[in-house]
């Protein structure tokens, strides 16, 4: 007589059981048919929302600190914000909708255009005004670093917290430490985005 799985009951043939494949497989087949039927509504996508910004912003004060302002919802999904802007006072906010550990990934684009200068960029990830994670590079003078002639560059910074779904959020700083030497030099940061996703619910 066949016996039954302990976590599912999946039916299977045990020694002894008459050798009918074809009935076993069926059985099994359809068992596992009429479970997906029971436990499909308990099933939900993750929860994942990407915010970004699309208009440049320039730098040009010696240790300028901008928090990153959003103003595109690009994905959101299962309602992981329930409202966008999150915070219409602050735009640099970004509030999960439901408690749990969430997993932020921010990007910064910048591109200088200004005079040729050394600068030192960094940005963090922010939760509630604490710092999550930080990531800086020291870019040397080169030949592409002048007004209209500076390549991309980008800053990538990730990390995570538990976060209680109503008043926590995470926000992005962009910061640049220029040489002093160089007044007139500035930098643009003409894109930005942040993905951030549930990895649990409490």
């Amino acid at each position: 007589m066949p016996a039954n799985t302990p976590n599912r009951a999946y039916p299977y043939s045990v020694p002894g059981d008459a050798a009918e494949v074809a009935p076993a497989i069926q059985a099994l087949a359809e068992a596992i048919d009429q479970d997906l039927v029971t436990i499909a509504p308990t099933i939900r996508a993750r929860r994942v929302a990407r915010v970004s910004r699309s208009t440049p912003v320039s730098f040009g004060t010696i240790g300028t600190a901008r928090n990153v302002e959003w103003d595109t919802l690009d994905v959101n999904v299962g309602g992981a914000l329930t409202v966008f802007p999150t915070n219409p006072g602050a735009t640099f906010q970004v509030t999960p909708a439901f408690p749990g550990y969430w997993i932020a990934v921010g990007e910064i684009s910048y591109t200088p255009i200004s005079s040729a200068f050394s600068p030192i960029v960094y940005a963090t990830l922010d939760l509630n005004w604490s710092n999550v994670a930080r990531f800086g590079r020291h870019t040397d003078t080169e030949a592409t670093d002048v007004v209209g002639g500076g390549e991309a560059r980008m800053l990538n910074v990730a990390g995570g917290r538990l976060m209680n779904g109503t008043t926590d959020y995470f926000h992005m700083v962009a910061t640049i430490l220029r040489n002093p030497a160089i007044p007139n030099a500035a930098y643009s940061m003409f894109g930005a985005s942040m993905t951030l996703w549930q990895m649990t619910q409490s």
